[in-house]
């Protein structure tokens, strides 16, 4: 490789150039920190080593039976794919189904016609094997203009443990 870049005369830069992404992402799977306003009713769960977690403590939002939601803020003039991260298992199921609903507000009639809805399922279907897996997967949800939204979600039976979110994503990549 260092003959080719010699015969080709590379030569080192360590400007990249500028970055113009519009990516916002919020994650507290490591921390336990959230930045997003989000109904009262859901609480940080962590959970230790000796509940599969390899390092340290891990966390995630709890979504109790009676659901809830998180505000997302678009900062751009542009459309932004909204990406959600959760907490999934194979091969058997722990969580529970739930529809997530994206609206531009809470009001009766802005939830009652949202701009995007889908059921999530948080079952592994890629990784189905006899040892079990417990790990996070991220869901497109939809595209979102400029502004706040909201992403409600409605866990739809009872399971091992309640719908645990782990982190939400706005990017222009996607």
């Amino acid at each position: 490789i260092k003959a080719i870049l010699a015969s080709e005369k590379v030569q080192h830069s360590d400007v990249v150039g500028p970055w113009d992404s519009h990516d916002v992402c919020s994650t507290w799977y490591e921390t336990g920190s959230i930045s997003l306003d989000h109904s009262p009713s859901l609480n940080m769960y962590s959970w230790a080593r000796t509940e599969g977690a390899l390092r340290g403590g891990k966390f995630a939002l709890e979504i109790p039976d009676s659901g809830g939601w998180i505000k997302v803020k678009n900062p751009t003039d542009k459309y932004l794919g909204l990406y959600m991260y959760y907490m999934v298992t194979a091969p058997q199921q722990f969580y529970p189904e739930a529809d997530v609903t994206v609206s531009k507000s809470l009001s009766p009639v802005d939830v009652g016609n949202p701009e995007f809805q889908m059921k999530i399922r948080p079952l592994d279907t890629i990784h189905l094997m006899s040892m079990g897996v417990h790990m996070i997967k991220g869901t497109k949800l939809g595209n979102v203009g400029p502004g706040e939204h909201f992403v409600s979600i409605s866990p739809k039976e009872k399971r091992d443990r309640p719908f645990r979110i782990t982190g939400i994503a706005l990017t222009e990549h996607g």
